[in-house]
């Protein structure tokens, strides 16, 4: 390996260990982010298409699937005193969109978008990464170190608005919410 490939390469993975890091300390440690106080616990060019259309696909089959095991809790989640309907515990109905697509804690576009399209290199890079090493994948283990990695990412910078990590997990699951027939599609 050649010094400019070694300082290359650590500059990435001490940049990625970073965010990831600092990341996680700033999800459980800010006021407005989703993750404050661990608030959860924490040939491929030439078929591109074949992907771009399969996942927001797989997207809305995993939202309308969301919404069928959860029928009756849409349901009930718009019960009013003095109806048999729903719940009377809270005195306005939870909003649902959040079930199935990201909402940011503070509505701030760009830094919303910048935050998405890091996750998305965090993700992309190291999987292109693992796509290089012989014999990882026929060891096993890639879908392990996919797993975790897609745990550190949730954990590390998903405060501000959750994470999509990707376009088709949060598009695909807006549009199906937006027309199934869910009350409270606010």
């Amino acid at each position: 390996m050649s010094n400019g490939d070694i300082f290359v390469g650590e500059i990435i993975g001490t940049a990625i260990l970073i965010l990831f890091g600092a990341g996680v300390c700033a999800a459980v440690t800010l006021r407005y982010s989703k993750a404050r106080a661990s608030g959860w616990i924490t040939g491929m060019w030439g078929k591109g298409w074949v992907y771009l259309l399969g996942q927001p696909v797989g997207a809305m089959l995993g939202a309308v699937l969301t919404y069928l095991v959860y029928l009756a809790q849409f349901q009930a989640n718009v019960r009013t005193r003095g109806t048999t309907e729903g719940t009377v515990d809270e005195p306005t109905p939870t909003p649902t969109l959040c079930i199935f697509s990201t909402v940011p804690e503070i509505r701030n576009p760009s830094a919303n978008l910048i935050k998405e399209i890091l996750a998305a290199i965090a993700l992309v890079l190291p999987i292109l990464a693992f796509g290089l090493t012989e014999g990882l994948g026929e060891s096993g283990t890639t879908a392990l170190i996919v797993s975790l990695l897609v745990v550190g990412i949730g954990l590390s910078l998903g405060g501000p608005t959750g994470y999509a990590i990707k376009p088709a997990r949060d598009l695909g699951p807006r549009i199906v919410h937006t027309f199934l027939p869910i009350p409270n599609t606010f």
